[in-house]
């Protein structure tokens, strides 16, 4: 009887025991509903950066590479892979090459499919939009702001909450004959991080400035607008003022962007005259950025590329240095200097001279900069006879 006794005590221990364990292994993991930004931040920098055990596949599940390499692949959407996320139904999928080209976060097989209902992640790691993708590219949907997450088999997974009052988004191209048909509603990421007020630049007009504090790397604002060639706008019979009126408001998408976008390099962004009022096309304001010469440490941004969620390949301004609320933003125009404007070669001059007149300089610093002044004079009295 005592030996039955014995057996029956460690069936049940052992019951006990399974019960417990099963029940630990079903145990819901907790949303984090605090300070998400810098949870989200953490993982990436920490877990995805590191590129320990971190690998990038393509949208058939063929493994490109390490992370690293992969960083630089010239293939854009590429599905991020960490130990555990084999078993996990959420991904996430690497819009481009660079964080600030953003994210697609959803279910696993709908990422690979290309077509379902999706998120995409700003790269602030803040806001989104959530909505009907097909081909990776949204189609329509809502902005939405990151409200909880977790990690789970070692990929962080998401809640959202729509933004009150919902905003909707669809696909624009931004092509000829009409800029966008959503001018007026500004892009999500743009609203919390830039606003346009008057610059303190004097005769500069308005400026774009920071919203919020800005670190290194960072995307601070997109350049979107009409997408078009110079032959669309300038023309032959046209005085330099003219040209340069047209074009003040224009930057290349096709040069230098990268080779496996395919672009045509003449295709540039312009904001036409009827549209350079805020009033008027806000979806994006980078084009309201003012020059500075980096050269004289006057710049805290540069122009690069970057893929939107609803205009696609288009341009952008990116962090250089640490930016303060409401500090003013600034950017190489990096006009040639033979056909600058006049306003351009002026404030260089300025620059130049104040530089030049500085104590305990020497032979040599005195001499280049007397070779300096003389080519810069060359150039103003061009312009001003260009202006005239």
């Amino acid at each position: 009887m005592l030996k039955y006794n014995y057996i029956i005590i460690i069936i049940v221990v052992f019951s006990l025991y399974s019960d417990v364990k099963a029940r630990n292994s079903t145990k819901k993991i907790e949303w984090n509903r605090q300070h998400i930004q810098e949870s989200l931040v953490s993982w990436w920098r920490k877990i995805i950066l590191s590129g320990k055990n971190v690998h990038l596949l393509d949208t058939n599940c063929n493994t490109l590479s390490s992370f690293y390499p992969g960083y630089l692949n010239t293939k854009d959407r590429k599905l991020i892979m960490v130990p555990g996320a084999k078993t996990s139904r959420k991904g996430w999928l690497w819009v481009g090459n660079q964080r600030h080209d953003g994210f697609l976060y959803g279910d696993k097989e709908l990422l690979i499919l290309g077509r379902g209902n999706l998120t995409y992640i700003y790269p602030d790691f803040k806001t989104g939009i959530q909505g009907f993708f097909d081909g990776r590219e949204l189609q329509y949907g809502y902005e939405v702001k990151i409200a909880g997450d977790r990690l789970r088999k070692g990929i962080k997974e998401l809640v959202f909450k729509p933004r009150s009052p919902r905003r909707f988004w669809r696909k624009d191209t931004q092509t000829e004959p009409f800029i966008s048909s959503q001018r007026r509603s500004i892009d999500p990421h743009e609203y919390r991080t830039v606003y346009v007020g008057r610059s303190k630049i004097p005769g500069a007009g308005e400026g774009l400035f920071a919203k919020r504090d800005i670190e290194p790397g960072d995307l601070v604002s997109y350049f979107g607008g009409l997408r078009t060639f110079h032959r669309n706008y300038l023309f032959n019979n046209m005085t330099w003022n003219e040209r340069h009126a047209a074009l003040v408001f224009t930057i290349s998408v096709g040069r230098q962007s990268p080779k496996h976008w395919g672009i045509d390099e003449d295709l540039v962004i312009d904001i036409p005259p009827k549209y350079r009022s805020v009033e008027e096309y806000r979806t994006t304001l980078g084009h309201k950025v003012n020059h500075g010469f980096d050269w004289f440490q006057e710049t805290n941004t540069v122009f690069g590329f970057v893929i939107h969620p609803f205009l696609g390949k288009i341009r952008c301004l990116l962090a250089v240095k640490p930016i303060k609320k409401h500090e003013e933003l600034r950017v190489s125009y990096n006009y040639d200097i033979g056909k600058a404007p006049l306003w351009y070669a002026a404030h260089l001059d300025k620059l130049l001279k104040a530089e030049c007149s500085k104590k305990n300089m020497s032979k040599e610093e005195k001499n280049l900069c007397v070779q300096c002044q003389q080519l810069l004079d060359s150039f103003v009295l061009a312009a001003s006879k260009r202006v005239s």
